[in-house]
């Protein structure tokens, strides 16, 4: 592969990594701003690093476990990583919001990302779910944890996130090897990214998530740090 091909796929990985968490982004902004159905008081799950906690909440559980042939996402951004890893035949639950790649549309709903049904759920009968932190409310995580479901949460914040997600979620669902693929491609994306000349003239670039409401990257955000 020449330079500019690897660049272009490199470019690619990452543009899908925002499409996705950019709709995360908007979809929760907007359930706050538009009033919610009340979950907003619960908090989200942990910020920080991924964290892969089954019943009970011993953490790293799934060591030596047979991968999960049964999965829920809770976030349009999981969904896409499990399809990117090859493990989307596995879902069996995914929101509302859940709609890319084209074949996620056949998974059954769940509900929103901010205000998921317990109940539809456990009625998938999953063998492991994963959410995202800045979008599951961390009582549904806790609630699921005590009724004997294994939950994972993966925490994206920045971009460089994105590789150390995918080899979390791959190493929860038993994708290592291709997880480990995918994330070293998008890490030598980052890369190539930061060998931009530093005089580069970088254009003033406004990032909207949404239009109605106008919903935009922030300092601190993901957004932001793509840009940068």
């Amino acid at each position: 592969m020449n330079g500019k091909a690897h660049f272009r796929g490199a470019f690619v990985l990452l543009a899908a990594a925002l499409a996705v968490l950019a709709v995360a982004a908007a979809v929760s902004l907007r359930h706050l701003i538009s009033g919610g159905n009340g979950d907003e008081g619960n908090g989200h799950a942990a910020r920080g690093k991924a964290t892969v906690q089954a019943a009970g909440g011993q953490d790293g559980a799934w060591a030596g476990r047979q991968a999960p042939r049964r999965i829920v996402s809770l976030a349009p951004s999981v969904t896409e990583m499990l399809f990117l890893i090859g493990a989307g035949d596995r879902l069996v639950g995914a929101t509302d919001y859940c709609n890319y790649p084209p074949d996620a549309a056949r998974i059954p709903r769940i509900g929103g990302y901010i205000n998921p049904g317990i109940e539809a759920i456990l009625a998938a009968n999953p063998d492991l779910i994963v959410g995202s932190a800045d979008g599951t409310p961390a009582d549904l995580a806790n609630r699921l944890r005590k009724l004997g479901k294994d939950v994972l949460i993966a925490a994206i914040e920045k971009v460089d996130d994105v590789p150390k997600a995918i080899r979390e979620i791959g190493g929860a669902v038993g994708a290592e090897e291709a997880a480990g693929e995918k994330a070293a491609a998008i890490e030598a994306a980052i890369r190539d990214f930061e060998r931009i000349p530093a005089d580069w003239r970088r254009p003033r670039v406004l990032l909207c998530y949404s239009l109605e409401p106008i919903v935009a990257a922030g300092p601190g955000s993901f957004g932001d740090d793509l840009i940068r």
